[in-house]
């Protein structure tokens, strides 16, 4: 009951999203990124997210894409920032 109107509020899917990340949920938090990044799609770090959730349901490529949108939008803390670098270096 809690989430009724929720479905329209991105800040509220994208930290949806990461609850059910980090319980292994991530064909759900895709969804729910997905969602959040309708609303904005210039949140670098729902990107991130959203390329997390990718590669841990092994799609690599579109993984790859959500981590580059990241890095050209930019204003990621300095760790999050490193970790984008990482995965890009390892996924096609």
């Amino acid at each position: 009951r809690h989430a009724v109107g929720a479905e329209t509020n991105a800040g509220y899917r994208a930290f949806h999203a990461a609850l059910l990340q980090r319980v292994g949920r991530h064909d759900m938090a895709i969804t729910e990124y997905r969602h959040a990044l309708e609303v904005s799609e210039s949140n670098a770090l729902w990107w991130v997210g959203l390329g997390v959730s990718l590669e841990s349901t092994e799609r690599m490529a579109q993984a790859a894409d959500a981590f580059r949108r990241a890095k050209a939008i930019g204003n990621l803390p300095t760790e999050t920032a490193v970790y984008v670098e990482q995965r890009l270096r390892h996924l096609p």
